[in-house]
């Protein structure tokens, strides 16, 4: 009877005009205090200010009591893309706005060549020779794993292609356009060494990524246009233009990056080249009509 009741009123809000958002849930902020009551929370939206208790036991002389205080947040749960790679994304589930999203990934594995000395069974029979020691090449395989980790609520546009972030982060848009977003980024390198030992190495920095939009460049050129008049009126010259291709190169960049005072480790970005077709354009100029010559009166 109960639920008969709460379609009713909902049924009588639509018929009266009103928009009634659908629930994304319902709240009780605090079913551990029997000894208290709190109405529940209805969540119509994301990021809704909602309370739920943290209860806290204190005891004194052997009398302990327990309070209910309330904490206020924002409510989210939400499915986002996550884990760029630099052509995919995976999903994940956002249900506190704090919490780490990865926003992308990398994995590469790494051919390293070296020699080293191969033993001689029979080094016993040779040792009078001398024989001089046999190297062989020797494969080893390194496994390298890049995060970069931010807050969902520190989440802007720039990291991840496609999504605009949590809507949540104030510094990651500047009023000029300017993209910025603040990552954690962690590696680590999984591998063996010649010796046989395997090892693993992690290393952590803070990274800032930073995009600016692009600005405009206005060019000018000289052309030309010919016709004939007729006869007096309003004629229309176009002025044909071509753009030629501009071929844009950037240059390679080496990024140092110590940790703690540690090794430091250098890497190459290399430069890409980009060309830019050309276009081609008119512009029109109609000049002042141009009117008959006037005949002087007798």
């Amino acid at each position: 009877m109960k639920s008969l009741g709460l379609s009713a009123i909902a049924a009588s809000v639509t018929l009266l005009g009103g928009v009634v958002a659908s629930p994304l849930t319902t709240i009780e902020p605090c079913p551990s205090a029997t000894g208290h009551s709190w109405a529940p929370i209805t969540v119509t939206s994301q990021y809704q200010p909602v309370s739920t208790c943290a209860p806290t036991t204190a005891c004194v002389k052997g009398k302990c009591s327990t309070s209910y205080p309330l904490v206020t947040y924002p409510y989210v749960s939400t499915v986002v893309p996550c884990a760029w790679n630099g052509t995919t994304t995976q999903k994940a589930t956002v249900t506190a706005v704090a919490q780490p999203l990865k926003v992308s990934e990398h994995l590469e594995t790494l051919t390293h060549i070296t020699s080293a000395p191969v033993a001689n069974k029979f080094a016993w029979i040779d040792w009078f020779n001398k024989d001089p020691t046999t190297y062989e090449q020797v494969t080893l395989y390194e496994t390298v794993t890049r995060r970069a980790v931010a807050p969902y609520n520190a989440v802007g546009p720039l990291p991840i292609p496609g999504w605009e972030g949590s809507g949540l982060c104030k510094k990651c848009v500047n009023a000029d356009g300017t993209k910025s977003q603040l990552l954690e980024v962690t590696e680590c390198r999984i591998g063996t060494e010649l010796s046989g030992k395997p090892y693993a190495k992690c290393v952590e920095w803070f990274e800032t990524l930073i995009a600016q939009p692009p600005k405009p460049v206005t060019a000018s050129g000289w052309c030309s246009s010919s016709g004939k008049i007729p006869h007096a009126g309003v004629y229309t010259w176009t002025f044909p233009q071509v753009a030629p291709p501009v071929t844009v190169t950037a240059p390679p960049k080496t990024v140092t990056v110590t940790v703690d005072g540690g090794r430091p480790r250098v890497s190459v970005h290399p430069g890409g080249v980009q060309v830019i077709p050309g276009r081609s354009c008119s512009s029109s100029k109609s000049p002042p009509s141009l009117d008959p010559p006037r005949v002087p009166s007798p």
